[in-house]
């Protein structure tokens, strides 16, 4: 999904994003399992240390507000390491959805700007940062 946004397929991306089932399968995570790694994964990716100024300028993709809204609370959580542990509170506020696809998002543009920064490609970043 983060490769579609990459792309600029937002039509991928949705389709992707709805093709998960309420239940995970062998290819497939729930939504609440796709919540819950992308939220682990970004409180570590933010309260490292080292990669703080590669995420002075994270900008996310055209999104919607909801979105955006929920990716800007994500973040501001994920400094602090507390984004994963906050995840039924986001959800409450959020959405289960919004929160999935907002962290998607928040991925996108993190890696987007560790490979600016870095002067790295988007993938070799993603492919470090992201578990196979």
């Amino acid at each position: 999904m983060a490769q579609a946004l990459r792309q600029e397929k937002t039509t991928d991306f949705h389709q992707l994003f709805e093709s998960i089932g309420a239940t995970p399968t062998k290819h497939r995570p729930s939504p609440g399992e796709l919540t819950g790694i992308g939220l682990e994964i970004l409180d570590g990716i933010y309260s490292d240390k080292t990669l703080r100024s590669a995420l002075g300028v994270v900008r996310l993709p055209d999104v919607s507000v909801p979105t955006k809204a929920a990716a800007q609370d994500i973040q501001g959580l994920a400094i602090t390491a507390q984004a994963a542990n906050s995840i039924d509170t986001l959800e409450a506020e959020h959405g289960e959805t919004e929160l999935s696809q907002a962290g998607i998002c928040l991925i996108y543009a993190t890696v987007t700007a560790i490979a600016e920064h870095t002067r790295t490609t988007f993938d070799t970043v993603l492919g470090e940062i992201v578990p196979a």
